[in-house]
Formats: C-alpha cells, structure tokens, sequence
C-alpha cells in the first residue's frame, strides 16, 4: 500500500515539477499561455512522456512499479526540483538587479542592413554545406547520405564528428539570420519549411522537431495571428517526416519496436540495478575527469580514446558501441550519479551553469528585447541566437563553444561595421 502510493506520487511529481518551473518563469516574464517556452513544452512532450513513461511501461517486465525505474525516476525529480530553486532565487535576483540583467543588449551594437543579413545567411549555408560535402564523403557518400540519412548518422559519423557538428551549428545559425532579414511573414513562414526540409537530411529526428520549435516560437516572436494553424498543419508534416525516418531506420511498423526507441529509463533501471547489486561501482570522479576528452577533437588527435566520460557506463552495458558512435541514451541525471550518487546529484544540479546562463539570457531577452525594433542590431540577433537558435553547438565541446561564440559576436559585429551598399546601414546604436 505505502509502496504503490510512494510510486504513484513518484510518477506524478515528474509533470508537477516540469510545470512548475515553466509556470513561475512564465509568470516572472509576463508571458501568454502560448510562449516560446510552453511551445517547446507541448511540442516535445509526447516525446518526453514516452522516454519516461511510455517506453519504461510497454519495455520493463514490471512496467513503472518496479523498484529501480521507480529510483531513475525519483533521481531525475530530485534534479528538476533543484533546477526549481535555482530558477526561483536567480529570476527574483535579477529582477533587483535590471543593471545587471539587460548587458547583453546595452553593449555597443550595430545596425545591419538587408543586404548585408543575406550575404550572411547564404555565407553560413554555404559554409554548412561544405563541411556536410566532406564529412558525407568520409566514409559513405554523399548522395547515399540524402538517400538514407538515418543510416549516414548512425553509423558515418565516425572520425569526422566534428565537421557534422560545425555544419549543423552554421544552418542553425543561417536559419535565425533568415527569418530575421525577411519582411513579409510569407516568406518568413517558406524560410522555415526550407530549412526544416534541410535539416532532415542530418539524419536526427530531434533535429527536425527542434527547428520546427524554433520556427514557431518566431513566428510567436512576430505576432502570427495564425499560429496553432501553423503549428497543427506543420506538425502533421513533421510528425509524418519523424515517423517515416524511424520505421525506415527500424525496418517495420510494429508499436512494440516504436516503444524500443524510448528505451533511456529502461537502460537507467539497468544502471541503477547494477549499481546497487555491487557489478557495477561509481566512478569516483572518473566520469567527470575523463569527459574532457569530448573537447578533443578526433581528426587533430586520432588515438583519442572512444571511451571517456559517460561512455564508460555505456561501455559496461554495450561493449563496443562507443567505438561505432552509436551509443544507447540513458535517462534522467545518470551521468553526475555515476560518480558521486545522489550527493552528485544534488551538486550538479545546483551548479548547473549552463543552465543559469540561459535563464540570465532569457530574462535579458524577455525583460528588455523587442523584435520588431532590434532584429537588425547586432547583439540582438547574437543573443537570439544564444537562446534559441536549435542546434547551435550542438556535439561541439563546451570549452570550444565557448570561444566560438566570443569569435562569432565579434564577427557579427565587425561585419556589420563594414561599409556596405544596402537598404540600411550600419549604424551605432
């Protein structure tokens, strides 16, 4: 009895705390209902519901009551409850520092103008093309990747991770400098199909789903009277571009290897269980230490080993995957846990600051941006970026994104100072 009412407030807690911190950000912000963070909620939350409950119930022999799916599960609340103090204390204190928050958008910006916002879309699809040529080449082909773009990402990738990488950031920064630089919301809507279209080929489900995100969270940003007309409508081609790519990569429609897909509880269950039947101890630190061999890259250092950080519990559950990239995904905060139990945690979670530079950047944005106004400032379009762009540094090591963000803020502000024929200029603002 005391058990299935701890397991049943346990599942409950998942949603009620996910909400929680969407509605006290939302409500900080002065937002709608319908936001660009609640558009991200709705939009990815049948996936999330079958990563966590769905996959877990249809794939466990003892579907959500069992003990160690029941323990990932309580891990993964006790993060998003301190994620839910951390947004409380931060927001509250940013609020009484406005000085302080609104930074990024008093620096010294720059006006671009039309010309000069197209010339840069086209250059960075220019250069994401490039890199996606030479690494769908490496070991594949090219054409073969557009015809089986699932298989391409799973399998060759291998040594050439990083030219997918930059080529996927540089699309998703084309992509922002696209809706931005048109004026009609036609051609603003068109610009999302196309690159949604393009980003197929990567071969991510994810992928297609977040630039379809990204597209209509600017189109909230720009007041679409129509919005959920676009959302169902693109939605049910997405959904058709997402599922077809699964049952291709599958081989079969089948609900049961649908639900195999969703299996990131199902392996954290396996991890927690062998954790606490003593085959599998924690790392000690090891986890973490090792995990800075992600900010090497392989083609500059070829004996780099495939098993580090994380991988390294990857490695005890499917020997050999690591070497093939195609690692299974776990559930919930399994990577802090791995060195230091619950205490990891508990710490990681609290110090996540990635996490509290974002919300820094959302609040500055929220508080203190209009899109209308300051679409062609500089510091503008690079927070937009920062903030929403969908798969800006993605794969890419956080050491590196970091010195490629601070190298493409002084690009786009250089840039705009050029002197340049257009329907605007540059102008110091």
């Amino acid at each position: 009895m005391i058990e299935g009412i701890f397991f049943t407030l346990n599942l409950l807690m998942f949603p009620i705390l996910i909400l929680s911190i969407l509605e006290f950000q939302r409500r900080h912000w002065g937002l709608g209902v319908v936001n660009p963070l609640s558009l991200n909620f709705v939009i990815f939350f049948p996936v999330e519901i079958s990563k966590t409950i769905l996959g877990p119930y249809f794939l466990l022999n003892d579907g959500l009551w069992g003990w160690y799916y029941q323990y990932a599960l309580l891990m993964e609340n006790i993060s998003l409850f301190c994620t839910l103090i951390i947004t409380v204390f931060f927001l509250l204190f940013l609020k009484q520092q406005s000085s302080f928050a609104s930074i990024p958008l008093r620096i010294r910006s720059y006006n671009y103008s039309l010309t000069k916002l197209k010339f840069l879309e086209y250059s960075f699809i220019i250069v994401a093309f490039l890199f996606f040529y030479v690494m769908s080449s490496h070991s594949f082909s090219f054409f073969e990747w557009l015809l089986h773009p699932r298989t391409g990402y799973q399998l060759h990738r291998a040594g050439v991770g990083s030219l997918y990488a930059f080529s996927l950031t540089s699309l998703s920064i084309a992509f922002v400098i696209g809706v931005f630089r048109v004026s009609y919301m036609y051609q603003r809507i068109y610009k999302i199909f196309i690159y949604i279209f393009i980003v197929y080929f990567f071969g991510s489900k994810g992928f297609v789903i977040s630039f379809f995100i990204f597209g209509a969270i600017v189109l909230w940003f720009f007041k679409y009277k129509r919005l959920n007309l676009f959302i169902a409508l693109t939605g049910i081609i997405v959904t058709s571009a997402v599922v077809y790519n699964l049952f291709s990569s599958l081989g079969k429609m089948d609900l049961m290897v649908v639900f195999s897909y969703f299996d990131y509880y199902v392996n954290s269950a396996k991890f927690y269980k062998a954790i606490a039947d003593g085959s599998l101890s924690l790392f000690n630190g090891k986890v973490f230490i090792t995990d800075f061999w992600s900010l090497v890259p392989r083609g500059l250092y070829p004996d780099k080993p495939f098993v580090y950080g994380f991988l390294h519990v990857n490695e005890f559950f499917y020997p050999g995957a690591a070497a093939l990239t195609n690692t299974p995904a776990f559930g919930g905060p399994t990577k802090p846990y791995a060195d230091f139990g619950v205490l990891g945690v508990i710490i990681f979670s609290i110090f996540n600051f990635t996490y509290i530079f974002s919300l820094y950047l959302l609040n500055c944005l929220f508080r203190f941006g209009n899109i209308f106004k300051d679409r062609y400032r500089s510091s503008y379009i690079f927070l937009f970026i920062l903030c929403f762009s969908p798969t800006y540094l993605v794969f890419i090591p956080g050491s590196i994104g970091f010195f490629m963000s601070i190298a493409l803020l002084f690009f786009i502000i250089l840039f705009a100072r050029l002197t340049w024929n257009g329907r605007s200029h540059a102008n110091m603002v």
